[in-house]
């Protein structure tokens, strides 16, 4: 899926916890397929080539998503905010074009939900051509969708715009018990 360039990151983060934080991008780089790998086996031009550009691409990343200063330690030393951040930096290393993103908010306080939600807004904006992004955090989801699809007990309840969704009364009684 990757080399189609369909990227996914799951509820549960799923990083190289014994590898770097630049490691880890960097696996995800090559994982992707953009470069054939058996081109850094041999030396020479090529793969000097796609060593700088793949380490420069790692690096751009990691500033994007905040953890540039992280880089050089054992991703398994992060902690759990800074671990959903490391799992939408592998989706990038990987170039999407559709990045689909399970729970990202999962276990994140406020404060961490609203870097999350300014990250995924810039992401969208400057790095993907689309993003589906299942989420229970609907402060996160209303403020980085154009579009929100609201499932019930496994039924489309609601479909439209942040703030058609917002104002839907089935919704609000789904999700909340009452109509205000």
């Amino acid at each position: 899926m990757a080399q189609r360039r369909v990227v996914r990151t799951f509820q549960k983060t799923n990083v190289l916890k014994n590898l770097t934080v630049r490691d880890n991008v960097l696996a995800a780089h090559y994982l992707s397929g953009r470069e054939p790998l058996w081109r850094t086996f041999f030396a020479g031009g090529a793969r000097a080539r796609i060593e700088r550009d793949i380490g420069e691409s790692a690096d751009g990343i990691l500033s994007l998503v905040g953890l540039e200063a992280r880089r050089g330690i054992e991703a398994g030393a992060l902690s759990c905010g800074e671990l959903r951040l490391l799992e939408v930096a592998l989706a990038l290393g990987a170039r999407p074009r559709l990045l689909m993103l399970d729970e990202p908010a999962a276990g994140l306080n406020t404060h961490e939900a609203e870097a999350l939600a300014a990250l995924l807004r810039r992401v969208r904006a400057e790095r993907v051509e689309a993003m589906l992004l299942v989420e229970h955090n609907m402060a996160l989801v209303m403020s980085v969708s154009d579009r929100v699809v609201v499932m019930n007990t496994g039924e489309k309840l609601a479909e439209g715009t942040p703030e058609s969704v917002r104002n839907n009364s089935a919704v609000r009684i789904a999700y909340l018990g009452r109509v205000d």
